[in-house]
């Protein structure tokens, strides 16, 4: 989907010279400095060299050009051999005591359990209990439900039998619902039991036409992108 829409970068297709210059200078030479050399970005230099399984010259190790110190660096600022940290015996250090949360505070916009609430894809959820974080919202349908039925059985979802999703609790009992299998659930918002047959064809058909138009469309672009400038 991404790749169809341009959003990755284009691949870059390397020649026998690109690859005989990477060969020849990657072992002693950083990848963010060969990268401009050859034209390509960084990551395609490195993805390049773990195909080809190349490695850096040992003794490249030891140049600056690698990125390595001596071991000297920052030697006057480290932590010599028997430092005692700052807060060695302040464990539980407190900076605030008139600001800090107290033991069963209870934050400014918590809501009581039984508070209703529409989330933004439209469901109704109740708060159920306290403690459990996002946990602590279930949705009303299946509150109600559990309450006729008993617990909702495993890979089983709760819905309403007209396919509808009302936000008013008053609207919201047993006889409206319905439990089914992740399966039949599944089924029953296929667009190949929704629609007729020759819908489904024609769609399935815009599917395809999609795909090749943006086959052809990247391939194209890809092409112009290898153009010299």
């Amino acid at each position: 989907m991404t790749k169809s829409r341009h959003v990755n970068k284009p691949r870059f297709a390397w020649t026998d010279e690109q690859t005989a210059l990477l060969i020849k200078l990657y072992p002693t030479t950083p990848a963010c400095k060969i990268a401009p050399i050859i034209g390509c970005r960084i990551e395609q230099v490195y993805s390049k060299v773990s195909k080809m399984n190349l490695r850096k010259n040992p003794a490249f190790f030891s140049t600056p050009a690698s990125g390595r110190t001596t071991g000297l660096t920052g030697r006057d600022t480290r932590f010599k051999p028997g430092s005692v940290p700052w807060n060695t015996g302040k464990k539980g250090l407190r900076y605030s005591l008139a600001t800090e949360f107290k033991a069963g505070n209870t934050p400014h916009n918590a809501k009581p359990i039984g508070t209703f609430r529409i989330t933004q894809d439209g469901v109704l959820e109740v708060k159920a209990r306290e403690g459990h974080g996002m946990r602590n919202w279930v949705a009303y349908a299946r509150v109600i439900w559990e309450r006729a039925h008993g617990p909702i059985p495993h890979r089983h979802v709760v819905s309403f039998i007209d396919g509808s999703q009302p936000t008013d609790p008053a609207l919201v009992t047993a006889d409206k619902l319905v439990c089914r299998s992740y399966r039949d659930n599944m089924l029953r918002n296929s667009v190949h039991t929704n629609y007729p047959p020759e819908l489904v064809a024609i769609t399935q058909l815009r599917a395809v036409l999609t795909r090749q138009i943006n086959k052809r469309t990247k391939a194209k672009n890809e092409q112009e992108d290898q153009r010299p400038a």
